[in-house]
């Protein structure tokens, strides 16, 4: 519901009650990229750079720890398959 909000204050130009309401959003789920992007999109649209930069490394981080757990994954799916034959 709340980014439904988001993005009927973003279409009406209204960023900072946008960027407020995507912070709450964030909040409730701060592992969730898209909404760390949008985040960042927005900070950027209110003109301030460095907390979305902030946020973008943020995404970055978790996005390469996503990589990392689906590495570990990929191995032992590979193994179990194999045992499966």
């Amino acid at each position: 519901m709340l980014l439904l909000i988001v993005n009927q204050l973003y279409q009406l130009k209204d960023y900072a009650e946008a960027l407020q309401e995507m912070e709450s959003v964030v909040a409730m789920h701060p592992d969730k990229l898209v909404h760390l992007s949008q985040l960042a999109r927005l900070y950027l649209q209110m003109g301030n750079i460095s907390s979305a930069a902030h946020v973008l490394q943020r995404t970055e981080k978790r996005l390469a720890f996503m990589r990392s757990q689906a590495q570990d994954i990929a191995p032992a799916d590979e193994q179990r398959h194999n045992l499966d034959r």
